[in-house]
């Protein structure tokens, strides 16, 4: 990821805004909040917060969906309305269960990945879907990902080698199993992104950033 290879760190050191990744981390607090998969939830092309008006890309409007369809699709005047039902705790927990806030404690010089406590609710529903002043690491939001993917083993632990052939420098994520109040939330995270990755009715495989219906966590 690093040109030229000598140089800045961005996986371990560059800190951006997260995007639409960050739904996975809305999604885990909305879940422990209550929300099912099944909530109904409208999708229209713009919602406006406080003044503040937020679009859809390609201004998509799908009409009334389950939450997880909100997530396949990433639509985010979905999340924003769902997002309002937070408490700005609540997604600040979610984000420090999964890494955020914490030294990454990897052995190796790498970022901390901030979420700042929200600040009204334009900042709130801004973070939700990964905008506003919430920065990551590209390690933390793989991290992410990983501690969220229906196949991670019992006891799961993904360990960082400095090159290869060399002896791991530090491992991640930290437990988050063991602070979520629901394995439950995992399961149902780890059964969004498998419908995002089944095969659509063409017969292509939908990714977790592209274009086109159905592409998870585009911006």
């Amino acid at each position: 990821a690093n040109r030229p290879s000598n140089g800045f760190s961005r996986a371990l050191a560059g800190r951006y805004p997260p995007g639409s990744t960050m739904k996975v981390i809305t999604s885990v607090a909305l879940l422990q909040a209550g929300v099912t998969p099944d909530t109904r939830i409208s999708c229209p092309k713009d919602v406006t917060v406080n003044g503040r008006t937020i679009r859809n890309a390609e201004e998509e409007e799908l009409g009334e969906i389950t939450f997880r369809d909100a997530f396949v699709h990433s639509c985010n005047t979905a999340f924003i309305q769902l997002a309002q039902r937070l408490q700005p705790q609540q997604l600040l927990d979610a984000a420090r269960a999964l890494g955020f806030d914490a030294d990454p404690d990897l052995g190796a010089p790498a970022a901390i990945s901030q979420f700042p406590p929200p600040n009204g609710m334009v900042d709130q529903v801004s973070a939700a879907i990964g905008q506003g002043r919430v920065l990551a690491t590209p390690l933390q939001m793989a991290s992410v990902a990983a501690t969220t993917d229906i196949c991670r083993p019992r006891g799961w632990k993904r360990e960082l080698y400095s090159s290869p052939g060399s002896k791991p420098v530090g491992s991640w994520p930290a437990d988050f199993t063991g602070r979520a109040r629901k394995l439950s939330t995992l399961n149902s995270v780890a059964s969004f992104r498998v419908t995002c990755t089944s095969p659509d009715s063409s017969g292509s495989t939908d990714q977790l950033a592209g274009s086109g219906s159905g592409s998870c966590l585009r911006e």
